[in-house]
């Protein structure tokens, strides 16, 4: 069920997911205003993408972990850490007494519950990526341990899709969308590593067998 409530919002030209830490460097004055409140509340803040010239709908609630430095005049470097998905139902561009914006939201309770078949198939594609690409992290030693939103930002999507992404509660669907998103690509991918493998041969000298005929 959703919770509704009201959140300052911090938007920002990407997209954050639940689990995510993002280390943040708070300069302008209402945002400097905004998270002395946050911290001093020990409350929470949104992040909803700012995509398309407006404000998304979609955010990720954010928890301030640590305040890394304060500056002389007020600038901030901060720990962060998404810990859940809201909808915008009301943007507040003027919040009484405060130079920053709100909005009043709902609170997506996300379901994490996993499928045997799309867990296995997204597993699989990722595998393949992650040994055609070296990526090192976040590795899995079982499909039911893998989460769309923890290699969202490494699949390749763009900013677009990953805000779409954001916006599916049930991680059923996040695979099943990473799955078609990952047979698209893997092709492409493999077929760009064969021609990079092939240019790097060309002027070496190759023993290559002669067919029989």
């Amino acid at each position: 069920m959703a919770q509704s409530g009201f959140l300052p919002v911090f938007p920002l030209s990407l997209v954050a997911f639940p689990g995510e830490k993002l280390n943040l460097h708070i300069f302008e004055p209402r945002y400097k205003e905004m998270l002395r409140d946050v911290i001093q509340g020990e409350g929470t803040f949104g992040l909803p993408p700012f995509l398309d010239d407006r404000v998304g709908d979609w955010g990720t609630e954010m928890h301030v972990v640590s305040v890394e430095k304060t500056y002389e005049d007020g600038k901030m470097d901060i720990r962060t850490e998404g810990v859940g998905v809201f909808r915008i139902l009301e943007l507040l561009k003027d919040v009484p007494d405060k130079a920053y914006s709100g909005a009043v939201v709902d609170r997506i309770a996300l379901d994490t519950t996993v499928q045997v078949k799309e867990s296995s198939a997204l597993f699989g594609y990722w595998r393949q990526l992650q040994d055609l690409l070296n990526i090192e992290k976040p590795r899995y030693e079982r499909p039911s341990d893998l989460r769309a939103f923890e290699i969202a930002h490494f699949v390749g999507l763009n900013m677009k899709q990953e805000y779409e992404l954001l916006s599916y509660p049930k991680e059923s669907a996040r695979q099943q969308y990473l799955i078609a998103h990952l047979k698209e690509v893997l092709p492409i991918l493999q077929e760009t590593e064969r021609a990079r493998l092939k240019a790097r041969l060309n002027g070496q000298f190759q023993q290559l067998d002669a067919p029989d005929f």
